[in-house]
């Protein structure tokens, strides 16, 4: 009776791979310093930055750390205008100093924006 060898997860990870084609691409220095700035810029694998250039798509640069803040700020705002319209229509009144606040934040984080944006 013969016995079977276990197939081990690199194996049956190496059976199933869909990508199984490589090549090998020859680049000057000044070449790949600006293949890998512009794979930096978008946080992506090398592998992947160029299976979306074949694939014709733009990759796209990573936000800065300050849009994810501004984003957080954001967030919040909308959980406490969410708040305030909540209650407004349970009690059939408004706080207008806390409607007032958040809406002074909004414009703050609007303005930041779009300074950011636009630098």
């Amino acid at each position: 009776m013969k016995t079977q060898t276990p197939i081990t997860a690199e194996r049956r990870n190496m059976e199933n791979r869909t990508r199984n084609h490589r090549f090998l691409v020859s680049l000057t220095e000044k070449e790949m310093v600006s293949l890998m700035k512009k794979i930096r810029k978008t946080g992506l694998t090398r592998d992947a930055y160029v299976r979306m250039v074949l694939a014709e798509k733009q990759p796209k640069e990573r936000p800065s750390p300050d849009c994810f803040e501004i984003l957080k700020v954001l967030h919040q705002i909308s959980i406490n205008m969410n708040q305030i319209a909540l209650k407004a229509n349970i009690t059939g009144t408004i706080n207008a100093n806390a409607y007032w606040e958040n809406s002074r934040r909004l414009q703050e984080a609007i303005g930041e924006i779009k300074e950011k944006k636009f630098e």
